[in-house]
């Protein structure tokens, strides 16, 4: 039974590996592609469980943007809102909150890094 929640695992950290790797295409492509806040969501939804253990900062994002793209399409739009009303700089701002999300999922990666390169990793069925 242990092996099929293992499967289970498995399936939902290929999800998550699949939809961050179709946002670095969509960036890293030589024509970058205007990042929906859509997408940008859905993905982060995905490690939000594991982020809540970090801290807060992916809840409040995650409805931020959530609201915020009722208004505005991407997140380069997002961005520009915040800039034109000044309001880049304010720890409520979607600018702010898009820097701890980046934050939180950089950490995420540290973590996986390790994780992977340990031995323990290594050496479990």
């Amino acid at each position: 039974m242990a092996r099929v929640v293992g499967r289970k695992d498995e399936r939902i950290l290929t999800r998550l590996a699949d939809e961050f790797e179709q946002l670095a295409a969509q960036l890293n492509s030589p024509v970058p592609i205007p990042m929906e806040i859509g997408k940008f969501t859905q993905a982060c939804r995905l490690v939000s469980p594991l982020i809540r253990h970090l801290g807060v900062a992916m809840k409040f994002a995650d409805i931020e943007y959530s609201a915020k793209g009722k208004s505005v399409n991407t997140l380069e739009e997002l961005l520009d809102r915040d800039i034109q009303r000044n309001t880049i700089k304010l720890q409520s701002s979607a600018s702010r909150l898009l820097i701890r999300v980046k934050h939180s999922l950089e950490l995420l990666k540290i973590i996986f890094k390790h994780i992977m390169a340990s031995r323990f990793y290594l050496s479990q069925p």
